[in-house]
């Protein structure tokens, strides 16, 4: 049905290829999430300062050793993700924080 399939991914491109979509129209174009936070990260540890802040920021509000505990952060910021989507989520996070007691599991509220 598309003329252009802009695929996140080699892994999406490789999807699309299974299905016979033909490769002149298929471009990878990245993970603008996925490439937005590998150049904040970049842009904090490039300054020491504002890594340490920003450290000692996220050890104050979340309460546990997160730079060496397994964590999960969980948004639910969509309007899908209210009401009963909501209730979904917690009843999901409930189940695998108890099948992961290891893991912190953080959600963020604004």
């Amino acid at each position: 049905m598309a003329n252009w399939h802009f695929a996140p991914t080699e892994c999406s491109r490789e999807n699309l290829l299974a299905e016979r979509v033909s490769p002149e129209r298929i471009v990878v174009t990245g993970n603008t999430v996925i490439d937005a936070l590998f150049w904040v990260l970049s842009r904090i540890d490039a300054e020491p300062a504002r890594r340490d802040r920003i450290v000692g920021e996220l050890s104050a509000v979340l309460g546990f050793a997160w730079a060496t505990r397994p964590f999960v952060l969980i948004t639910g910021h969509r309007r899908e993700n209210f009401g009963d989507g909501f209730l979904q989520i917690c009843e999901a996070l409930r189940a695998l924080a108890t099948r992961y007691p290891e893991v912190h599991f953080v959600y963020l509220v604004p």
